[in-house]
């Protein structure tokens, strides 16, 4: 039996992790912010189209700029600044993997230019799920 995500459901894991990645060091900070990017994006989908958990896994995985580019396609409006933000975000957590003493400040400067626009994701998507 196939069983649906909830936009709102994901939504709300994404301003959890959010809360706790405002409060942690840096290498924790970095990875819950990847991952709260990657559930405000699902939830966008998620409210666009019917899509199971199972589909979202296979057809997306973990990849942020597989999601980022689907939830572009289904209408949300993201800023060419806060794309290329993001862009930089999902380089710089392949470079982390690789080399993570080398990458940390461009995490940090990276982290500190896609806080705003992390919150106009979240803006974004709590509009269209209001819709």
């Amino acid at each position: 039996m196939d069983v649906f995500i909830s936009p709102s459901e994901l939504l709300g894991r994404a301003e959890e992790l959010r809360s706790y990645q405002k409060a942690s060091k840096v290498a924790p900070r970095y990875f819950l912010l990847c991952h709260t990017m990657e559930l405000i994006l699902k939830a966008y989908i998620a409210s666009r189209r019917r899509i199971t958990v199972d589909e979202l896994k296979t057809l997306f995985g973990y990849n942020l700029t597989k999601l980022l580019n689907e939830a572009v396609r289904l209408g949300l409006n993201v800023s060419p600044s806060a794309e290329n933000n993001i862009e930089k975000l999902i380089e710089a957590r392949s470079e982390y993997a690789i080399h993570p003493m080398e990458a940390v400040n461009r995490v940090l400067v990276i982290e500190y230019l896609v806080e705003r626009d992390i919150d106009a994701l979240f803006k974004a998507v709590r509009q269209k799920l209001t819709d």
